[in-house]
C-alpha cells in the first residue's frame, strides 16, 4: 500500500474541488431558470425531498425550549414531542438558532463542503488501497468518482430498438435507472444531495480507516454514522461488525481489540432500540414507519448495467484459484467482499422480508465496492495504455474508456440541468412567494395552516413556522387522510369534525368556491391567485 504523502495534498484538494465542479453546473441550471422561465422563483431545492432536512432544523430555531431533540415539523400539531434527533440536523439546528445565516445557504453550503470532503475521501482510499502511478491518479479519480455503467448506452439503444424517435430514445434514455436516475446506482451523483455527502463522507471514512487499520476510529465513524442516517447506518453497522467477528474468529486478526467490537455491538443495541422501540412508541411516528413501507425496489434489469463496467475488473481480479486465495490473505479485502454481500442483500431485501424502500440501500455503495476489488485490474489497464508509444492510439483509447465509463453521468447530468433550467426542481411564482412572504411576517402562534397549493403547505414548513395540515406525501402523518381532508374542507365546503374547534389561517386559490366557512372567516390577504382567510381567531389584529 502506498504512503499517501508521496502524492501532494495539493493535488488532491484540488482534484477534489474539481471534481465537485459537475454538482455545481446543477444548481446553476436551476437557478438560471429565474433568467430563461417568465415569473419562475428558484428556491435552490433541486428535488422534493431536500426542503425536509431545512425543516427539521428549523425545528431547533422554533422551538420555546432547547432540546438536544427535535420534533417533526410536519405533524398538524404544535405540542407533538421532540423525539428525533440526527448530529447533522442538530449542527444546522444550532447555526440557524444561534445566527443570523439563511437556511438554504447554511444548506448548500454544507452540502458543497462535504462533496468535497467526500470525494477527497475518496481518492485517499483508492491511494492507501493500491499504489496508484501518478500519471494515472487523474483518470483513476475520475472513473471512480463519475464513473458509471451503461444504463444509458443500453437505455438509450432499447428505446431505438423498439422504434422511438432520437428524440424519444433520449428522453426515454434512462428508464433502466430506477426513478429517473435519482436513486444513484453509481458513486458522484450521491454528492449532488448535501445529506448524502455527508453521509457518504461517514462511510467512506470508515473504509478508509478500516484500510489504514485504526478500527477503533472506523468504530466511532460508524456510530456516529448511525446516529445521522438509519439506512447507511445500518449497513455499515453489519459490515463492520460481520467483518470484526470474522476477523477475530477466524484470522486471529490482532490489528483490533475485543472491547472495539463490545462498543460496536452497544451502538448496535442503541440503534435497534431507538428506531424499532423508541420511536414508533409515538402514535405518529408509527404511522409514518408503516407510510414508509414501500417496495421501491429494482431487479436484474437494473443492477446487470448499472455494475457491469466494474463488475467485470472485479471478477477477472479473481479469475483463478490462486488469485483467489491471495485475495483473501489480506484483511481489507476480506472487508470488501463483506461489504459486498452486504449491501447486495440490503438493497435486494424485498426478496426475503417485506420491502422497506431497498433502493435506500443503493447509492452507489455496491458500485464502488466492485470497483475497489477491480482497482488493480484497472490501474493495470491504464499502464499498458499509457506505456503505448503512438499518441493517437493512446488518447483514442483513453477517450474511449472514458466516454463509456463516464457515459451515464454525463448523459444524467446534461439532461437534468436541461430540465433544471427550464424550472425543475422546487420554483414559485412571485404569488406564491407573496403569500408565504406574507405568512412569515404574519404568525399566528398554533393556528394550522390548510393550503389548496401543496407547494406552499409543504413549504410553510421551510419559510414560515407554521404547522401545516398537509405538507409532505411521505412525511405527513397520515397523509392521504389529511390531503383529502383538505380537499373536501376547501374544494366542496366538506368540514372535518376535527377541524371545527382548530383555529385555522386558510390559503384558498383566487377562484375558491363560496363556502359557509367564510361567513365567519377574515379575508386578511389577497393576490392575482390567492386569498388567505383566517378562522376561528379569537383576535384579528395584529
Amino acid at each position: 500500500m502506498i504512503n499517501v504523502n508521496k502524492i501532494s495534498p495539493t493535488r488532491i484538494w484540488t482534484l477534489s474541488l474539481l471534481l465537485t465542479l459537475p454538482i455545481l453546473v446543477l444548481y446553476l441550471s436551476h437557478f438560471l431558470s429565474a433568467i430563461k422561465k417568465k415569473d419562475c422563483i428558484p428556491t435552490g431545492f433541486i428535488t422534493v425531498e431536500m426542503p425536509y432536512y431545512v425543516a427539521n432544523a428549523l425545528e431547533y430555531k422554533d422551538a420555546k425550549d432547547f432540546h438536544l431533540c427535535y420534533a417533526l415539523p410536519f405533524s398538524a400539531d404544535y405540542t407533538n414531542k421532540p423525539i428525533y434527533f440526527h448530529p447533522q440536523i442538530f449542527v444546522m439546528g444550532m447555526f440557524l438558532k444561534y445566527t443570523s445565516i439563511q437556511p438554504l445557504f447554511l444548506f448548500l453550503v454544507f452540502g458543497f463542503i462535504f462533496a468535497v470532503l467526500s470525494i477527497r475521501i475518496s481518492l485517499l482510499l483508492l491511494l492507501q488501497y493500491q499504489l496508484i502511478p501518478p500519471k494515472i491518479l487523474n483518470v483513476i479519480s475520475i472513473l471512480f468518482i463519475w464513473g458509471g455503467g451503461v444504463l444509458f448506452i443500453a437505455g438509450f439503444g432499447i428505446s431505438l430498438i423498439k422504434g422511438m424517435s432520437f428524440s424519444g430514445a433520449l428522453k426515454n434514455c434512462f428508464f433502466l435507472d430506477p426513478f429517473d436516475g435519482w436513486w444513484f446506482l453509481n458513486l458522484g451523483r450521491n454528492f449532488i444531495f448535501p445529506t448524502e455527502a455527508y453521509y457518504h463522507f461517514l462511510f467512506l471514512a470508515t473504509v478508509y480507516l478500516v484500510c489504514t487499520k485504526r478500527i477503533f476510529q472506523a468504530v466511532l465513524v460508524t456510530i456516529l454514522l448511525a446516529l445521522s442516517h438509519p439506512f447507511t447506518g445500518i449497513a455499515m453497522l453489519l459490515i463492520l461488525i460481520s467483518w470484526m467477528l470474522l476477523e477475530k474468529m477466524f484470522y486471529k486478526n490482532e490489528t483490533f481489540k475485543w472491547t472495539d467490537l463490545f462498543v460496536l455491538l452497544v451502538g448496535l443495541c442503541w440503534f435497534v432500540y431507538y428506531n424499532f422501540f423508541y420511536l414508533p412508541s409515538d402514535a405518529e411516528h408509527r404511522i409514518l414507519m408503516q407510510q414508509w413501507t414501500l417496495d421501491w425496489s429494482a431487479g436484474l434489469k437494473n443492477y446487470f448495467p448499472a455494475y457491469l463496467l466494474v463488475a467485470i475488473p472485479a471478477f477477472y481480479r479473481l479469475r483463478s484459484l490462486k488469485r483467489i486465495k491471495l485475495f483473501f490473505s489480506i484483511p481489507f479485502n476480506r472487508f470488501l467482499v463483506i461489504w459486498l454481500i452486504i449491501n447486495l442483500g440490503l438493497e435486494n431485501h424485498d426478496l426475503f422480508i417485506t420491502p422497506h424502500q431497498p433502493l435506500h440501500f443503493t447509492r452507489g455503495y455496491v458500485w464502488a465496492c466492485l470497483f475497489l476489488i477491480g482497482l488493480p485490474e484497472i490501474i493495470a489497464t491504464l499502464k499498458i495504455i499509457y506505456e503505448m508509444k503512438s499518441i493517437f492510439i493512446k488518447s483514442t483509447l483513453i477517450f474511449g474508456l472514458l466516454s463509456i465509463s463516464l457515459a451515464d453521468n454525463a448523459a444524467w447530468l446534461s439532461l437534468q440541468s436541461l430540465k433544471l433550467m427550464n424550472g425543475g426542481g422546487i420554483v414559485l411564482n412571485s404569488n406564491q412567494k407573496e403569500v408565504l412572504t406574507y405568512l412569515k411576517n404574519h404568525y399566528f402562534e398554533n393556528e394550522l395552516l390548510i393550503s389548496q397549493d401543496k407547494t406552499i403547505g409543504y413549504l410553510s414548513t421551510v419559510y414560515t413556522p407554521y404547522r401545516s395540515l398537509f405538507t409532505h406525501a411521505f412525511n405527513t402523518p397520515g397523509a392521504t387522510k389529511k390531503w383529502n381532508m383538505v380537499s373536501r374542507y376547501l374544494n366542496y365546503c366538506d368540514e372535518d369534525s376535527s377541524l371545527m374547534n382548530v383555529k385555522q389561517v386558510l390559503v384558498v386559490f383566487k377562484m375558491q368556491v363560496n363556502c359557509d366557512w367564510k361567513k365567519e372567516a377574515q379575508l386578511i390577504f389577497t393576490n392575482q391567485e390567492y386569498e388567505i382567510w383566517r378562522r376561528k381567531g379569537q383576535d384579528f389584529s395584529y
